[in-house]
């Protein structure tokens, strides 16, 4: 097998009714004409310098770029096809397949996915001639956001780490940052993340680790944020000036104690600690995806015993937003689309939803699977996901008004569904446990329509993730073979 991929190895798929519905494959007679993924356009800003006599270029003043084009073709047949019949804004799956059936969306070695594709034109060709006879075809002109994340096969390879710990949670950046003189060192999506492990038994002090380098390596922090015996449960990370990235860690919330929040601006050579809810409350994180943070000034705590908690200064101080009216039992994960719409899930199949940052929250409608919600996660506008302790994912494109369950991927109601999240609306990751607990990545091409089960190293049970593209992220999980397990998802090399 070749690994040059050529245009006989491409196909086309549509979804008409957008991501996480059901897609078609276009078929046989039928192409891509050349795919146009624009990028944001700079224009010099120049200075005449009276000294030399000549301009000196001072900067760069940016522009924001074109739609994404690309044209899609079939043969015209004695009745009209699905291309000719397109309605609205549907998405698109351009694909190339070098092994197993093309026809296949989940067999794919590369895959762009173009969200809300707009008709621009339909063109008819080749309709008449005196004498040629060429083909008659339909070709229909889209455009869309050329923000496109192509998502290409990908490995998961174990991390080397010291921690003999069970590791619970993970967050990673996100973003990059491009510095610039006086902005503090360039850092890269992916290349600095932080664990939140469990202390070791004795009791011992849980000791988080951060990498900065793609977790190639793996350093303890100088300091221990929490008092011996306590876990680390979730972790986040904030900007707090253009020099400066904030850690914030919860810690596992205790029996009949103070609850307790610990965030570090100096890479964690000290801690500064923050005590949430009353002295015997016992709030806190209950379970990993617990902190969210959107930014500096929105940070979210889901806690134990029914509380939602707020931070607008990064983690130095909390107002609960959520005390309890909804239930008495522990959120498990909470997740924002932007600064208004939110989701946090807990115990006994409870679903919390917020519409204006969460100066309000009210229970959406229950999945009725009944079982202990463990995730959740926002994938679009009114889209939520949430997995839970019998192996079940399940679906609202109405933010909460109902739900369906999703059933495909493999394990599906066995074990725990123990993180979902997607980096767009379309890709996104999931993992789950089985009885076992054997832990298991999956990831979705097509919003969640289909689940693919990636090779996952061996593992003694998953727990939560961190990814910031459709190709890369981390998931952590149970101690195995002496050290907590940490993965790493990469595209294949």
């Amino acid at each position: 097998m070749s690994d040059v991929l050529t245009q006989l190895n491409g196909a086309v798929f549509i979804a008409p009714d957008g991501p996480g519905t059901p897609w078609y494959y276009l078929g046989d007679c039928s192409y891509a004409d050349d795919l146009s993924l624009p990028k944001a356009a700079s224009t010099p800003i120049f200075c005449y310098s009276a000294r030399t006599g000549k301009f000196v270029k001072r900067g760069s003043s940016m522009e924001a770029p074109d739609n994404g084009t690309i044209t899609i073709s079939s043969l015209l047949e004695r009745t009209a096809n699905r291309l000719e019949q397109l309605q609205c804004s549907p998405t698109l799956y351009v694909a190339q397949t070098a092994c197993g059936v093309k026809s296949d969306l989940k067999n794919a070695d590369r895959v762009w996915p173009l969200i809300s594709a707009d008709i621009e034109a339909i063109n008819y060709t080749n309709l008449s001639h005196y004498s040629d006879d060429g083909a008659s075809e339909v070709s229909v002109d889209f455009a869309f956001d050329p923000d496109v994340q192509m998502m290409v096969r990908v490995d998961l390879t174990r991390q080397t780490t010291a921690d003999t710990d069970t590791i619970n949670d993970i967050d990673a950046l996100a973003l990059s940052v491009c510095a610039g003189e006086g902005c503090g060192s360039p850092a890269h999506a992916g290349e600095i993340a932080w664990t939140a492990p469990d202390s070791a038994a004795g009791p011992a002090l849980a000791t988080p680790q951060i990498t900065e380098n793609y977790g190639s390596t793996w350093t303890n922090a100088a300091a221990n944020p929490f008092a011996a015996g306590m876990s680390i449960m979730s972790a986040a990370m904030v900007d707090v000036s253009p020099t400066v990235r904030r850690v914030i860690l919860g810690m596992e919330a205790p029996t009949g104690a103070q609850g307790m929040i610990a965030y570090s601006d100096d890479e964690g050579a000290t801690w500064s600690t923050v005590n949430v809810g009353g002295a015997v409350a016992g709030h806190g994180s209950a379970n990993y995806n617990t902190i969210f943070a959107l930014d500096y000034y929105h940070v979210w705590l889901a806690s134990a015993a029914g509380y939602i908690y707020f931070s607008s200064d990064g983690g130095a101080s909390w107002t609960a937003q959520e005390s309890g009216s909804i239930h008495v039992g522990d959120y498990m994960s909470i997740d924002f689309y932007d600064e208004n719409y939110g989701v946090a899930v807990g115990a006994a199949d409870v679903i919390a939803v917020t519409q204006d940052g969460g100066d309000t929250w009210s229970a959406a409608t229950a999945t009725s699977g009944g079982g202990d919600l463990l995730t959740c996660n926002i994938s679009d506008s009114n889209v939520i996901w949430t997995g839970d302790d019998d192996g079940k994912l399940w679906r609202s494109d109405d933010f909460g008004d109902s739900w369906t369950q999703v059933t495909s991927f493999v394990g599906s109601g066995v074990g725990d569904v123990k993180h979902v999240e997607f980096v767009n609306p379309v890709t996104g990751f999931l993992v789950t446990n089985s009885a076992a607990p054997l832990g298991t990545i999956h990831r979705t091409k097509d919003g969640g329509y289909t689940w693919e089960a990636l090779t996952t190293p061996t593992n003694s049970g998953l727990n939560g993730g961190s990814f910031w593209d459709a190709n890369n992220g981390y998931v952590v999980g149970e101690a195995n073979s002496g050290t907590g397990v940490i993965l790493r998802v990469s595209p294949e090399m």
